[in-house]
């Protein structure tokens, strides 16, 4: 389950960081939008930079594997 808390997380700041600048996001704005306590963001991340970071490396790791997947070079380009 901690992944999918992780993924959660990771998804409301980016969803907050659409509407707000992301230097304006708090904690305290995913806590709420997540409708957890500060505990569990904290238990997940150490910061906000740390989901940032966490969020960036997630979606790399799925570019790559889906990338490593394709049979064709031209595919892989596009």
């Amino acid at each position: 389950m901690p992944s999918d808390m992780k993924e959660r997380i990771a998804r409301e700041f980016a969803e907050l960081a659409r509407t707000k600048s992301i230097d304006k996001i708090t904690v305290k704005d995913i806590v709420e939008a997540c409708h957890i306590t500060r505990q569990t963001f904290y238990y997940h991340f150490q910061d906000l930079i740390d989901v940032i970071d966490w969020s960036l490396r997630r979606g790399m790791e799925e570019l790559v594997e889906k990338r490593l997947k394709m049979q064709y070079r031209e595919e892989v380009m596009e």
